[in-house]
């Protein structure tokens, strides 16, 4: 299906683009809010700027397209045939200032001075113990041979030396970070691209993501709020601009649900994220922002959210048993309805009318937000943990 074909049915009032194959489609800055593209194909289609809010894209299969994989191919050849002219001319470079005594030389320099050096020195002594003779000759070829195998023992070293780096890039090591921002750019080339669109509610669960841009275009920022990454295969091979997703312990938390338990959350950047159903359950949250995020029916038993930011954000149906909520940050915006709390050891304290009348009678409900506007006193409630309302 062609883009054309795609927004003339968006016009006319359809919403299901399931199952289509919509690959190298161009919809640039077009409003496609609420339409779903389950299981589509949409490698290489381009998204940019475009109104996805409310959008699904569950199972759908974004990337690179094979001709563009081709390009890339290329690309990273001509690379190489470029890295290696400025390796040779970087040891003839070392070779001149190895030739005219200066020392000034980085480690390959180094490496190959002495292999000349002794290569040299050889084929001399050769000669002058032994003259031109066959067996002269057999010295200077074991000299040569000597130093080839110097030669292939430093590339294989090189090559190690290489794959390791590719190994700790993968493994988001923030020493490597500029060449796994140089990588994924490289990657997603071509690929998928949802640069400055507002996904604002829409949905990746179990989308394939890998070569897929989601930087920030030159006229908007990439809007993640609220989306739903839920099982979304190989987050970590897209390119993630400068969004939360950046952070591993986040990214990891949002498409592995479960991953969250017990887990080490302190001063994570969780602004406008969707953590509905996530269990975080004894997790640490200290001084976490929470700021416009999600929290609809998740799990946070026991969990440590000590000086955590949660301004604007939805806790609607939370499960805050044994929570730890000391010194939290919240306000009138944030909602705190029909919150599952064991209120065994509760001790009220200064509690206000809408708030008291809010409380439920059983021991498994706790409290609803109190919704007048007056109310400027706080509700303060002791039950392994402490929670201030405003």
């Amino acid at each position: 299906m062609k883009a054309q074909e795609a927004l003339r049915r968006y016009a006319a009032g359809e919403r299901n683009f399931c199952n289509a194959n919509l690959r190298g489609a161009n919809f640039k800055g077009q409003d496609l809010s609420g339409a779903d593209f389950s299981k589509a194909d949409i490698r290489s289609a381009s998204f940019t700027n475009a109104n996805l809010r409310g959008a699904s894209f569950v199972k759908a299969q974004a990337g690179l397209q094979r001709r563009w994989m081709i390009v890339q191919l290329l690309l990273i050849a001509v690379i190489a045939a470029v890295a290696g002219v400025l390796q040779g001319f970087a040891g003839g470079i070392s070779a001149y200032f190895f030739d005219s005594s200066s020392f000034n030389s980085a480690t390959e320099s180094v490496i190959a001075g002495i292999v000349y050096l002794l290569l040299i020195i050889a084929v001399y002594a050769a000669i002058s113990f032994q003259g031109f003779t066959i067996r002269a000759f057999g010295s200077i070829l074991t000299a040569f041979a000597v130093a080839f195998a110097v030669a292939f023992a430093v590339a294989f070293a090189g090559l190690l030396f290489s794959i390791y780096i590719g190994w700790r890039v993968l493994k988001e090591d923030e020493k490597f970070g500029i060449l796994r921002v140089f990588g994924l750019a490289l990657a997603a080339l071509g690929g998928t691209s949802f640069a400055g669109a507002d996904l604002t509610g829409a949905t990746f669960g179990q989308a394939r993501l890998k070569s897929t841009n989601f930087a920030d275009s030159r006229r908007s920022k990439t809007n993640f709020t609220h989306v739903c990454w839920k099982q979304a295969n190989q987050l970590n091979r897209a390119r993630l601009g400068s969004s939360i997703l950046q952070d591993r312990r986040v990214r990891k938390l949002l498409s592995e649900h479960e991953k969250g338990y017990k887990q080490d959350f302190t001063g994570a950047n969780l602004r406008g994220a969707n953590l509905s159903g996530v269990t975080l359950e004894q997790a640490t949250l200290r001084r976490a922002v929470l700021s416009n995020a999600l929290l609809k029916d998740t799990v946070l038993e026991g969990a440590i959210l000590t000086e955590a930011q949660a301004v604007n954000a939805d806790f609607t149906g939370a499960r805050l048993t044994g929570a730890t909520l000391e010194a939290w940050n919240i306000d009138s915006t944030t909602t705190l309805k029909t919150l599952t709390v064991d209120m065994s050891f509760c001790e009220k304290r200064r509690m206000n009318k809408d708030t008291e009348s809010a409380v439920r009678t059983t021991p498994t409900r706790c409290f609803n937000r109190a919704t007048s506007r007056n109310s400027s006193k706080k509700c303060l409630m002791r039950c392994k943990f402490s929670c201030a309302m405003v």
